[in-house]
């Protein structure tokens, strides 16, 4: 299974800064995408409409970069 760096992140009302909520953590899935919507369902850290995940290819992903997948709270 490929590997990927996973990060929770929070914004303000207007989603113009995102700031990590939890240090990004390693995990193994099938793609960025399902991995993004199955940290998102079972996620216990985020409250509320202002969070993403955004997954990251690698274990040692840059998480400045682009993300490879994003799951927005409003998508839940």
């Amino acid at each position: 299974m490929p590997a990927f760096t996973v990060e929770i992140q929070a914004s303000n009302a207007d989603q113009s800064v995102w700031q990590a909520l939890h240090p990004a953590e390693n995990t193994e899935g099938d793609s960025a995408e399902t991995v993004a919507v199955d940290v998102a369902q079972h996620q216990t850290i985020a409250e509320g409409d202002n969070w993403r995940v955004c997954v990251w290819d690698g274990n040692d992903a840059d998480t400045g970069r682009r993300a490879a997948a994003e799951f927005y709270a409003e998508d839940l």
